[in-house]
C-alpha cells in the first residue's frame, strides 16, 4: 500500500537546465540532509491564484517526493513524501 504525508516546508534544490531539454535534478536539501534524486517522473504547471507554480514528482533510492517551485517567489518547497508500506 502506498502512503504519503503532506509537508510544505522550504527546501533548496540542486538543478541544472540544459539547452532545449528538461531540467536535470541532482539533489535537494531538507531537514539537515541531502537527498540524491534518481529520476524526474512528472512535471505539472499550475496556477495558485495569480501565482504560477510548477510541481515536480521525483524519486530517490528511498522514496518519492513532490516538489513545488513558486515562480513569483523563486522558492522551492517540499510538498509531499510518498513511500510503500510493508504488507
Amino acid at each position: 500500500m502506498r502512503s504519503y504525508i503532506k509537508v510544505h516546508e522550504r527546501i533548496t534544490v540542486d538543478i541544472s537546465f540544459p539547452l532545449k531539454s528538461k531540467p536535470i535534478f541532482h539533489k535537494f536539501h531538507w531537514n539537515n540532509r541531502d537527498y540524491l534524486i534518481k529520476s524526474l517522473e512528472l512535471i505539472n504547471k499550475a496556477n495558485k491564484g495569480e501565482d504560477l507554480i510548477y510541481l515536480f514528482s521525483i524519486s530517490t533510492l528511498t522514496g518519492a517526493y513532490k516538489l513545488r517551485f513558486d515562480v513569483n517567489q523563486l522558492s522551492w518547497w517540499l510538498e509531499e513524501i510518498y513511500w510503500e508500506e510493508a504488507r
